[in-house]
């Protein structure tokens, strides 16, 4: 194995928490008040673990499709999940403009700043 192999986790409760990465990878840059000045961009990260995240809720309920109290769970589950995704989603919107910068700002109508040093 390469070292530029990435592999997912192979549990669907471990692929879940990248959903709440991608929530936890964008709090400073989408708070500005709370943490002003440049911050580094995660936006990229929580985007790819958005991305890596959704095979995860797929998966949950293809593993309890036959199991009728599991599946009404699941679902329960899922959505909760999709709702913190949905709103990560929001989140980083704004800020994938900066995908290849290396630190970001918010600026007071809202807008990001892109900055590379």
């Amino acid at each position: 194995m390469s070292a530029r192999t990435l592999r997912l986790p192979k549990t669907p409760s471990a692929r879940l928490v990248l959903f709440f990465f991608a929530y936890a990878a964008v709090q400073k840059a989408a708070d500005p008040d709370a943490f002003p000045g440049l911050q580094h961009n995660n936006a990229p990260v929580s985007a790819v673990a958005l991305i890596l995240g959704v095979p995860a809720v797929v998966g949950a309920w293809w593993a309890v499709r036959r199991m009728t109290v599991m599946r009404i769970v699941t679902a329960v589950l899922a959505a909760a999940v999709l709702l913190v995704g949905g709103a990560a989603l929001y989140r980083i919107g704004p800020m994938l403009h900066c995908w290849g910068s290396d630190r970001i700002t918010q600026g007071p109508d809202g807008d990001y700043a892109c900055y590379d040093f």
